[in-house]
């Protein structure tokens, strides 16, 4: 198990975190390639021929390079890396894939995928964390947010705070910003709000550097943890790894692997949210503190680094005892 091809996903920010996994193999000693899904070259991937294959993302196409790769190199590992909870459409082609004879083994960052199958493998997610470090300028925003702008409560979210603070901003792709203009809950803002929506709007964020120096630029980030229902929601880790201070709706999984109060904020609603927003608002460096606390937890505590040993160690365990068994 010396040779990893990493599939990354072509969307932000899981793409980058496909990559600080890419960079994590390498560095614990494995040989490591990697393609964008979407720019997949399947012979490529044969030529190369790898031991094992890493997957953050998958299609129907996929199916076609697993059946290629396993005739050509029939040692080859599949591994699935589900890093939010599955929709219906892709349960089904991993129960398809589960059913397949290939080798291959199952990682979820979301536990709520724990019910798909017996033998999937809980591992939260991880992050390059000496890539998100900013230097601190000073805070040019009160609060910025980062969610899905086509979601409903993103845009009610902005509605409410919008109400209360100035310099709001919001970090989305560019489409996800396009539709949300498009979209019943914003055309139902007043002129004010709208305009106020669209200034707030600061782009798309596209690497490392940049999304670290827009989270260190404001004061406090809110990240609506709608794509993980039990677990990490990456940005979080982002906003964490850039010595910045996050708030985030409060998970069962959240409280279990992080101090609240001391390296992040949670929030049950708006109003609870505003409360605490206004009391940080007044105590400054409380909130620059739990800031430099919670880059100290995603360095010492949720590294790509380790999480790749983990992935190694359940490798390991299953089929290097699977090998021994068959001598």
């Amino acid at each position: 198990m010396k040779k990893f091809f990493v599939i990354l996903p072509d969307n932000m920010p899981l793409l980058l975190c496909g990559k600080g996994y890419y960079d994590a193999l390498k560095s614990v000693g494995f040989f490591a390639e990697k393609s964008i899904i979407s720019e997949l070259d399947d012979r490529a991937i044969i030529d190369y021929s790898p031991d094992c294959v890493l997957f953050f993302d998958f299609n129907e196409d996929i199916l076609s390079l697993i059946n290629k790769l396993r005739k050509g190199n029939k040692e080859c590992i599949f591994i699935f890396y589900l890093t939010s909870k599955i929709t219906t459409e892709k349960e089904k082609f991993i129960q398809n894939i589960k059913n397949k004879k290939f080798k291959r083994v199952f990682f979820t960052a979301d536990k709520e995928n724990m019910s798909l199958f017996k033998g999937i493998n809980y591992l939260p997610i991880g992050i390059n964390g000496k890539k998100y470090k900013a230097d601190f300028d000073g805070y040019k925003n009160t609060v910025n947010i980062i969610a899905n702008p086509e979601n409903e409560k993103t845009i009610k979210l902005f509605e409410y705070l919008n109400e209360f603070f100035d310099n709001i901003s919001f970090y989305a792709d560019e489409n996800e910003y396009i539709k949300s203009l498009e979209s019943s809950y914003f055309l139902g803002l007043t002129e004010e709000t709208k305009l106020s929506y669209k200034k707030s709007y600061k782009g798309s964020l596209s690497s490392e550097k940049e999304r670290s120096k827009a989270f260190s630029e404001s004061y406090i980030n809110i990240v609506l943890n709608d794509k993980v229902e039990n677990g990490i929601e990456y940005s979080i880790l982002e906003v964490m790894a850039s010595g910045s201070f996050v708030f985030c709706e409060s998970k069962s999984e959240i409280r279990r692997l992080f101090d609240v109060g001391r390296e992040i904020e949670t929030f049950d609603n708006f109003e609870t949210l505003l409360q605490k927003i206004e009391f940080y608002m007044r105590y400054p460096q409380i909130g620059h503190s739990i800031g430099l606390n919670a880059r100290s937890a995603t360095i010492n505590n949720h590294s790509a680094y380790d999480r790749v040993r983990q992935i190694e160690k359940i490798l390991k365990k299953n089929f290097l005892q699977e090998e021994k068994e068959n001598e």
